[in-house]
């Protein structure tokens, strides 16, 4: 599929890249969860989407 200059001015605009590194010596329960996951952004975002929505929930009752 080409890559197009639109492309690059979408992803500029709207898209937010953000690298994860896990050590495998200091948090290999973390490992073994987050390599378990077949969609591991789809499992990353529903936990910041779950984290948000209990802070929402928390300043509301503020």
């Amino acid at each position: 599929m080409p890559y197009y200059p639109a492309n690059r001015k979408y992803e500029m605009e709207n898209i937010v890249p953000v690298r994860v590194a896990f050590n495998r010596k200091t948090e290999p329960e973390l490992v073994e969860r987050i390599e378990r996951e077949e969609r591991k952004s789809t499992y990353l975002k529903r936990l910041v989407r779950e984290d948000v929505e209990r802070e929402k929930k928390k300043g509301q009752r503020e």
